[in-house]
């Protein structure tokens, strides 16, 4: 995978079924300072987790494959609903663009007898057709005059160009809400986080009041077996760990960290000095 953090920034970290969010990603630029932007590439992202297959979005450009463009990416309201709820991998992809257009090579120079309409031909082009030697390149050139490697002697002919490149510039992972909309029985609204410590709390509570005859339980959706209550309440501490993490990043908070601030006076304008002063 690609370095992250250099122009792809990805869907959003939670989303609805048959909601349709969609973003903004800019020209995408590697360690190595090469740019990818949709004047020369296509962008898609595929999404895999509960749904039966893999959804697969194709990004728009911001400006009709322009050099130095980004891209806007968009469910549909049809892939939208075969998000089902639940966490998914999602992997951003970057592969050039397919353009066709009518080409003659004689020798090592390439003259496009008529130019592609999906994109603009560039250097790093392999070019595709009958009789054209396999891996030819686009050196060098510009408009409809190009230099390519290696030599031959092919056309007029339909050709195809393409930069060779695909690229993954970043992934990540994405959780889809139930919409309460479809809904028409009970909903269970809690996390497996939640669910596993309630179901452990509950587990404890048998297993002291049977004296530790019951030692079998279903625990998350897992069957458990336990010899003592010390092992229930390391499991009970365990998931309360876990459910006070998920309360602090939906506060937008980490746990080990303390924030602390002051109130602003009532009136007035503070001192520079003065400690009474909002900081966060």
């Amino acid at each position: 995978m690609a370095a992250p953090g250099s122009g792809i920034t990805g869907p959003p970290k939670k989303m609805r079924q048959n909601e349709t969010p969609y973003w903004e990603d800019v020209p995408y630029t590697d360690k190595f300072n090469n740019q990818y932007d949709s004047g020369s590439y296509v962008l898609q992202y595929a999404f895999a987790g509960a749904s039966a297959a893999a959804v697969v979005l194709t990004a728009v450009p911001t400006a009709t494959n322009v050099a130095g463009q980004g891209w806007i990416t968009t469910f549909s309201p049809a892939q939208s609903a075969l998000m089902l709820p639940g966490r998914y991998k999602w992997q951003a992809i970057l592969t050039g663009i397919l353009m066709t257009f009518n080409g003659t090579i004689s020798g090592t120079a390439l003259t496009a007898n008529t130019l592609p309409t999906q994109a603009t031909l560039g250097i790093g082009d392999v070019l595709t057709g009958t009789g054209v030697t396999l891996g030819t390149t686009i050196v060098s050139g510009a408009g409809t005059s190009w230099q390519v490697t290696p030599s031959q002697s092919v056309g007029p002919i339909a050709m195809t160009a393409q930069l060779p490149s695909r690229v993954n510039p970043l992934e990540g992972n994405i959780t889809v809400e139930v919409d309460l909309s479809t809904l028409s029985g009970p909903y269970d609204g809690r996390t497996t986080m939640q669910i596993g410590l309630a179901n452990a709390e509950a587990a404890l509570v048998v297993f002291q009041t049977s004296g530790g005859r019951i030692k079998a339980y279903n625990i998350a959706g897992r069957s458990m077996t336990f010899q003592d209550d010390k092992e229930i309440r390391d499991l009970c501490d365990w998931f309360r760990a876990r459910v006070q993490i998920e309360e602090d990043v939906l506060l937008g908070g980490d746990s080990r960290n303390i924030r602390i601030g002051f109130s602003p006076p009532s009136s007035g304008v503070p001192a520079s000095s003065s400690k009474n002063w909002p900081w966060w």
